[in-house]
This record gives structure tokens, sequence and C-alpha cells, in this order.
């Protein structure tokens, strides 16, 4: 007989593995009129946030516009850099231990905060605590989003020039801040809206790239600091975020940096469409007939290993020097992870579907869109992204030739005279672009393929 895993506890409780605590039977509390849905204990089954998600939490507090503010205050009050990092180091510690010690009756017992207030203040006074707690919230949710819509409009600020931060004003402030809050605001309500769970999946991958980030950023610091790597080869992050502003505002190589973006933007999103219009059309039917993958598989197996470099001669002499050259060059780089994934997704849906759907009397153009198209969109979806990162990497080696404009180009221009942080200013902006493109491709991938990895 199988051995339970349950601990006997008190009457009326059980007590997990895992040192939770779960009602044998909530039926006591159903008819109370002190208790509703909201103050029901939470079964253990929807108790998901753990140690890790409260860790990825106090990350995401402790690293943030908020804090980055503060310490800015700090130093400007005379603090050293060292001193603000340790007092913001010690007040995010000292409130993790009362989030905690709040959590641990919800995490381990079910008890929500209400409930759990009422033990020191009796079933009238929780309500006190409660709305305090609310009141705060709202109070920190308004400064979050306060300083987060001062970020973006310093940032767009910074892109957009002056006729950005010199607009009109409205209530004191211009109407540009109000848009960059309400932006920001609509972000955050987006994130409430869909639920603390929507809050802990993010973190939970938010918290890792902070700290790398982080650790990445201090070591970069303390070797510029110290000089271990001369400048020439390594420029302060601090000398790459003045070169960021300068470069944003007064240009490099004849353009600003929101010319040098919006020209490489053009580029790769171009070839981008190329390559996905003609790619998944081909992946798609070389995965349904034989004849077309045999005619089509051996030149794109070719090719496919080839750097873009090698072949880019070829496509200057063919295409010329002009935006063709670039944007064909791009299409290429992205085309053969298309077309193989879609292929894929085509040759991975079962038989066993594709009979049952053909014998319930499904024509072939029906079995293609309701059994092969849903099936191989997960391989569609992972191949754009494919695509889409070769057309990042190679945007260097399509702006290589008679360019004037292009964060490629820049990149290039600004290594050819040393100029480092310049490189450094490049290289990071690309990496961001495709970073965003590249997450909202999950996003997407997410969104129309729930299903993906839970068959």
């Amino acid at each position: 007989m199988a051995s339970t895993d349950l601990s006997a506890g008190p009457p009326g409780q059980i007590t997990l593995p895992d040192g939770r605590v779960d009602l044998a039977e909530s039926a006591d509390i159903s008819g109370s009129h002190f208790a509703n849905a909201d103050l029901a204990p939470v079964p253990s089954a929807k108790r998901t946030w753990t140690t890790y998600n409260y860790f990825a939490l106090w990350i995401g507090m402790s690293h943030n516009l908020a804090t980055y503010t503060l310490a800015a205050s700090l130093i400007a009050v005379g603090m050293s850099p060292w001193q603000a990092l340790l007092t913001i180091a010690v007040g995010n510690v000292v409130v993790l231990v009362p989030m905690l010690l709040n959590s641990h009756a919800g995490t381990k017992y079910g008890i929500p905060f209400p409930v759990f207030a009422r033990a020191f203040y009796g079933l009238r006074g929780a309500n006190l605590p409660a709305v305090l707690r609310a009141l705060v919230a709202c109070g920190w949710f308004g400064i979050q989003t306060w300083i987060g819509g001062q970020g973006v409009y310093v940032i767009l600020g910074k892109l957009a020039g002056h006729g950005w931060t010199a607009a009109a004003q409205f209530g004191g402030q211009p109407w540009t801040l109000w848009l960059s809050f309400a932006v920001f605001w609509v972000i955050q309500v987006g994130i409430i809206w869909r639920g603390m769970d929507a809050v802990r999946r993010f973190e939970n991958w938010a918290a890792p790239a902070v700290l790398v980030v982080f650790i990445a950023l201090l070591a970069w610091i303390l070797v510029t600091k110290f000089k271990l790597v001369a400048p020439l080869f390594l420029p302060s992050p601090f000398d790459v975020a003045s070169q960021f502003y300068t470069v944003a505002v007064d240009g490099f190589s004849n353009a600003t940096l929101l010319q040098h973006v919006g020209t490489s933007l053009f580029r790769v999103l171009s070839g981008f469409a190329i390559a996905t219009a003609i790619g998944v059309p081909l992946g798609l039917a070389m995965g349904m007939n034989r004849w077309v993958k045999g005619i089509f598989s051996p030149p794109i197996q070719l090719y496919w290993p080839v750097p873009p470099l090698a072949y880019l001669p070829l496509v200057i002499i063919w295409f010329g020097i002009g935006e063709t050259a670039k944007i064909i060059l791009l299409s290429l780089a992205m085309f053969a992870p298309i077309v193989i994934s879609a292929q894929s997704g085509v040759r991975s849906v079962s038989q066993g579907r594709i009979q049952a759907a053909q014998s319930l009397g499904a024509t072939r153009a029906q079995v293609f869109r309701h059994v092969v198209l849903p099936n191989a969109l997960p391989e569609i979806l992972t191949g754009l992204r494919l695509g889409l990162g070769s057309g990042w990497a190679t945007l260097v080696a399509a702006e290589l030739v008679a360019a004037t404009k292009g964060l490629g180009f820049m990149t290039l221009s600004a290594a050819q005279f040393l100029v480092t942080d310049v490189v450094f200013v490049g290289i990071l902006t690309i990496a961001a672009l495709a970073t965003l493109f590249l997450t909202a491709l999950r996003l997407l991938e997410r969104h129309l393929t729930p299903w993906k990895g839970q068959e």
C-alpha cells in the first residue's frame, strides 16, 4: 500500500511534506458573515509563491528607477557612491524582513493579510491596517509611476531633442511629461490587471537578468576604476553613457543616434518581411511536397552555413552598393532558418491527427488549415526568432559597404577612428533593439501557441 506524505496535525488541518498547512474542511466558515471568497483560506494548490519568488520580487524592488533616483539624491547631498550603495542595500534588507514575516502566514497557512491582522486588531480593527496597507500601495504606485514616467520622458527627450522637452506646459509640466506618465501608468495597470501571478512570472526571469547586468556593470566599473585595462580598449560605463547622450543629441558621422536607428530598423525589418513572405510559404510547401523539397532543399542547405560576409561581394556585384544590396543580404541571412523551421514544423505534425481529420471527411485544404498549420505554428515562430536574430547579427556586414547611416556603419566608423566608447554605444544599441524584437516575438509565440510544451 502506498505511503502517504501527509502528516497528522491538529484536528481540522493537514500538514504537507514541505511544511505548508491546509484546512481539512472549510465548510465551518462558509456560512460566516466574517468570511468571503477573498478572506477564505487559500488552498495549497493556489499558493504558488516560493522562497525564490520572494527573492526575485525583492531583487526587482531593489533594482529600479526609484532606487537609482534615491542613490543619485544621496550622492548629490554629499555621500560617496559606496556610501549611497551601502545605505540603499541596508534599507532594502530592512524592507525584506517585514515582507517575509508578513508573507509567512499566507504562504504557509494560506491566511490572507486582513484575516492575519485580526489576531492583533480584532475583527473590526483589522480594517485599519488593511486600509493603510492599501493606501501605502496606492501611494507607492503613484511614486513609481511618476518616476518611471520621468524616465521615459528623459530618454525620449534625449532621442527626440528640444521639441520634446520644451513642449507646451499643462499643469506646470510639459504635456510630453504627462504623456510619458500616462504611458508608464498604462503599463503598470496592465501588469496589475493580469494579477499577482503575472508579476511572479515576470520577476522569475527578470530577477536573474537584473542580477547579471548589475554584476557585469559592477565588474566593468571596478576594472576601469583601477585601470586594469587601458581606456582605449575598455572605456568606463560612465564614459559610454556620456557618449550615448552626445551621439543622441549631437550625432556621429553626420547623423543622430535616432537617424542611425531608423535606418538600421528599416533595413532589418524590410529584410525580415521579405524573408518571411517567401520563406514561410516555401517551407510549408517543402514540408507538404517532396518534389518541392527536392528542388529547393539542396541550394538552401548549401548556402546556409556560409557566412554572409563570404557572399557579400557577389551581392554587391549583382545588385550594386545601394539599399537593395543591403536588404537582400539581410534577407538571405534570415531566409534559411525561416524556411527550414517551417518545413520542420510541417514534418513534425502527427500522422494520426492528419488521418483522423481525413477520416472525418476533411479536404486537403481543410487538413492543411485546421491540422497542419496550427501544429506547425510553434516551429514557424521559432524560425522567425532565429531568422530575426541572424538578421541583427548580419547588420554590421550589410552596412559595411557604401553606407552613410545605420548602427553598423556608426560602429565601424567609430572603430576606424578608435572611438571605443561610440563602438560600445553602437553594440549596446543593436543588442537592446535585437532583444526587444526577439522578446516581442517570444511573447507573440506564447500568445498564439499556448499549448506548446504541454502535449
